[in-house]
């Protein structure tokens, strides 16, 4: 029973900024702040910060000044991806950009060209360029393959 009223209050919460957005959405917004999904349980499971941002009459988010973060179960914050400019689809679950990208998980990061974000099935897909930066300490000289030429 909790949990149905914990996530109906975020429900209501969530479409009542989608209202205040939609009122809003002749005028650029900024310092944005959009829940984009959430655990089965209530709790945030995604959420879009955008500097700037402009909320089209279908719900459609596009803006400039991204930082994405995603949140396992229990709240604690997994990713944080950073971009230019994205498209926020919130009722797709979905985010997607095609300018510079970076995406911190942990002491890995990975930086790229443009990123397809499916929420529904927690996938990230950063589509050019990819570069990959590990901490020191998961490369081991043993593990170092050098290449012939």
């Amino acid at each position: 029973m909790k949990q149905s009223v914990k996530r109906l209050m975020a429900l209501v919460v969530g479409l009542g900024s989608v209202g205040v957005l939609l009122f809003a959405a002749q005028e650029p917004i900024e310092d944005l702040r959009v829940p984009v999904e959430y655990w089965p349980d209530g709790t945030l499971k995604a959420e879009l910060f955008a500097a700037h941002a402009f909320v089209q009459p279908d719900q459609t988010i596009t803006a400039s000044g991204i930082v994405f973060r995603v949140f396992s179960t229990n709240a604690v914050q997994e990713m944080v991806i950073t971009a230019e400019d994205a498209v926020c689809r919130p009722d797709r679950e979905a985010v997607s950009s095609k300018t510079a990208v970076s995406v911190q998980r942990g002491d890995v990061l990975l930086t790229g060209t443009g990123f397809e974000w499916n929420g529904t099935n927690m996938t990230l897909r950063i589509l050019q360029n990819v570069r990959v930066s590990l901490p020191s300490e998961l490369i081991k000289p043993e593990r170092i393959v050098k290449r012939e030429k």
